[in-house]
């Protein structure tokens, strides 16, 4: 009789500390939370509110996560649209080789042709 005793007793004193570090685990986690949310001064409010309040700002920060998203895909195509633009207008610039070449047998055949493709880019604009 007495060894069903102990043994209930070690069984209750398991389960005890097993709940007691459970509540623990709750309690820093929410205490966690507490300290994450803006504005958190009033120390004394309780785990419902709490909870509550972190699930309002969980909310906020995923509505501004959004935003920010779509805000980033409208950047992202006038990025695109302006490269394409550009594009446009610089693809005449670059060295086409079916247009004449000026005279390359002089010295300064390098300048020369620089300078007739930036004759061609004047012209274009």
């Amino acid at each position: 009789m007495q060894m069903m005793l102990e043994k209930k007793r070690r069984r209750r004193e398991s389960h005890n500390a097993v709940e007691r570090r459970r509540r623990d685990n709750i309690n820093e986690r929410i205490n966690e939370l507490l300290s994450l949310l803006p504005n958190n001064q009033d120390a004394k409010l309780s785990k419902g509110t709490i909870l509550r309040h972190s699930v309002n700002h969980i909310h906020f920060l995923h509505d501004k996560l959004r935003v920010q998203q779509q805000r980033i895909h409208e950047l992202e195509t006038l990025i695109n649209m302006y490269h394409q633009q550009n594009s446009m207008i610089i693809s005449p610039n670059v060295m086409d080789l079916s247009s004449p070449i000026p005279n390359s047998s002089s010295s300064s055949s390098h300048s020369s042709l620089l300078q007739h493709h930036h004759n061609k880019a004047v012209n274009y604009n």
